[in-house]
């Protein structure tokens, strides 16, 4: 077993920082570096020049109960700004980990499903360096730092008056314990196997109280 610190083994990056979301009802101009959420009527497509359309990463990506990302978590959203290639240094990449600095601390595995999405300035990407990746696997480093215990660290170090966050400076600081590269695809077969059971007591449990709902409104109702 090793030990290592965060910035180490990997590159941190704080996301792309968006300006106050604003519903709009036509498409209007806003200034730089803000967004407005897409209306109906956007979906046509109908931007301007210097208007782009981007999938950005909301709060909601985050799943409670594993490391797999929530879809219903990726907005579209516009921004006004001169060249789309602005935003490509803030897209998510396979294998990287993305880290919501906000309470509730929660982490996601970025798959294949999910690349070329926006991170906000409200997460934290991390990212294997390249003299890691036989060192290092991606998904137990998240599933590390998805655990209560590592949770309770990072959530001991938030700052802020009024919304806390944690700095980029002391999720760099972390604590990583690794075994032999084998030995963490094992256990990474095995949480993932538990994280199915997980997903599919969760839908039985809708699925009943969709019943239950169903029910009630026929007798009641």
């Amino acid at each position: 077993m090793k030990e290592f610190i965060l910035k180490d083994i990997a590159n941190v990056k704080i996301g792309f920082l968006t300006g106050r979301k604003k519903k709009v009802n036509v498409i209007k101009k806003v200034k730089r570096f803000s967004e407005a959420i897409i209306d109906e009527d956007l979906k046509e497509g109908n931007l301007d020049q210097n208007e782009i359309e981007e999938n950005l990463i909301t709060l909601k990506f985050f799943n409670e109960d594993t490391i797999k990302p929530n879809k219903e978590g990726i907005k579209k959203t516009i921004f006004v700004e001169e060249s789309k290639h602005y935003f490509t240094k803030y897209y998510t990449k396979e294998n990287d980990i993305l880290v919501r600095l906000r309470e509730p601390i929660e982490i996601a595995y970025i798959d294949k499903k999910f690349i070329n999405l926006v991170i906000p300035f409200t997460v934290a990407c991390i990212r294997i360096k390249e003299n890691y990746k036989n060192i290092v696997h991606p998904k137990f480093l998240a599933y590390y730092l998805k655990n209560p215990f590592i949770k309770k660290i990072l959530a001991s170090k938030k700052i802020g008056s009024f919304v806390k966050m944690i700095k980029k400076k002391d999720l760099e600081e972390i604590k990583i314990r690794l075994p032999d590269f084998n030995k963490q695809k094992k256990i990474v077969e095995l949480l993932e196997l538990i994280d199915e059971k997980i997903k599919f007591i969760n839908d039985l449990n809708k699925d009943y109280n969709d019943l239950k709902i169903a029910i009630f409104k026929d007798y009641i109702f």
